[in-house]
């Protein structure tokens, strides 16, 4: 078997594994959360201080580390697929042409991620978005969006990459978001989300934002332009109400039932 079999192998089982993954964990804390007694050490280790920034670590490494972790480690994934564009304008061993052409290359999708953020955010001021009226007045903070955005860009550029080099640009994006659709809705949280006046804004905003990115990445490629693009419009649509579901569970006085 070629090498070049062997990565693609090696592709779907990353893939496999981050989904398989994501799932177990996803139902554990649900059913820690729907069955652990009032008493429990399981409802005391819940509202732990300390139990955010554990989760917040976790959610870092599987979002982040797991994707980053089989590109550097593995070469099992591909600059190309992620959307990792170079910047080489900056570059000087390169001619002026290259230099010139990468910059032109960077300007352009600028000026394309800008519309569409502006566009976005056009709908969103004017209330066409169904959960405009449900924003928080306070907006998160500026690096809070920053991770948010991190997170799920690099969570779904992962989950895209093998399609796009496998059926295009736009076909591949389309795949990729499918399986994030499907993770999601396999995911029982998700749709506690959606049972929660509170927390449901902000999955549909994010759900949102994931068509946002599709079509970013078909027009542009350009993941780093994605990842800002994401930032803002998190600091604009959640305002503020930002939720994870472990520090949701630490933050309330017993599990429910």
């Amino acid at each position: 078997m070629g090498g070049a079999e062997l990565a693609w192998e090696e592709r779907w089982l990353w893939l496999g594994v981050s989904l398989l993954l994501g799932l177990l964990i996803s139902w554990w804390i649900w059913a820690m959360d729907r069955y652990a007694a009032e008493e429990s050490w399981w409802a005391d280790l819940l509202r732990a201080p300390w139990m955010p920034a554990l989760w917040e670590g976790a959610r870092w490494l599987y979002a982040f580390g797991l994707p980053a972790a089989v590109l550097l480690w593995r070469h099992a994934l591909t600059e190309r697929g992620l959307g990792l564009q170079p910047f080489a304008a900056l570059n000087e061993s390169l001619p002026a042409a290259a230099r010139l052409a990468n910059w032109n290359d960077w300007m352009a999708d600028l000026g394309i991620t800008a519309a569409i953020v502006a566009i976005v955010a056009l709908l969103h001021t004017l209330g066409l978005r169904p959960i405009a009226a449900a924003r928080s007045p306070r907006r998160p903070a500026t690096m809070t969006a920053l991770g948010e955005a991190v997170l799920h860009e690099v969570h779904w550029a992962f989950y895209r990459e093998p399609f796009v080099l496998l059926l295009g640009a736009e076909m591949g994006s389309w795949a990729g978001l499918s399986l994030v659709a499907m993770e999601a809705a396999l995911n029982p949280l998700r749709w506690r989300d959606l049972h929660d006046p509170e927390r449901r804004p902000i999955l549909l905003w994010r759900a949102e934002l994931a068509v946002v990115s599709l079509l970013l990445f078909i027009l542009t490629g350009n993941l780093p332009l994605m990842i800002l693009a994401d930032a803002l419009l998190t600091w604009l649509g959640e305002g503020g109400r930002r939720r994870v579901a472990l520090r949701h569970l630490a933050s309330r006085p017993t599990a429910s039932r």
